[in-house]
């Protein structure tokens, strides 16, 4: 058995230095302790190269099977529905001074996501005349 990997350990190099899933549009069939469960995906990976991302639209298909009072995912598959190879751009906003006031994006334990209690240290910052 392979242990669980913690926050505070190194991930190995792989296929790109950024990456995000965003999981949409879930529809599920429950059938007593079994669900068949679809998920749209949306994935953005920027290459080592820092210069271009790949992008990969597809859909998570799952059979999720209720143990001892918890759901669990019992098997995935996926399906590409199209991909492609973008070219970055500027981050956006990088010219804000405190953009990462809150903390830099990190594959580690440094993420901002594991900040306790969470805090805003950035400054607020209210556009003329959306007080309203």
């Amino acid at each position: 058995m392979t242990p669980l990997r913690g926050v505070d350990q190194p991930r190995p190099r792989r296929g790109s230095q950024v990456h995000t899933h965003n999981i949409t549009t879930h529809t599920c069939e429950i059938d007593g302790d079994t669900a068949h469960c679809e998920s749209y995906v949306l994935v953005c990976l920027l290459n080592h190269d820092g210069v271009t991302a790949r992008v990969i639209s597809g859909r998570y298909i799952d059979r999720l099977e209720r143990r001892d009072g918890a759901w669990r995912i019992a098997l995935r598959t996926n399906v590409i529905e199209w991909s492609g190879m973008v070219p970055t751009l500027p981050l956006p906003f990088a010219d804000v001074p405190d953009i990462q006031g809150n903390g830099a994006p990190a594959r580690s334990g440094d993420d901002p996501s594991y900040q306790r209690p969470l805090t805003n240290r950035r400054a607020t910052h209210i556009p003329p005349g959306s007080e309203d």
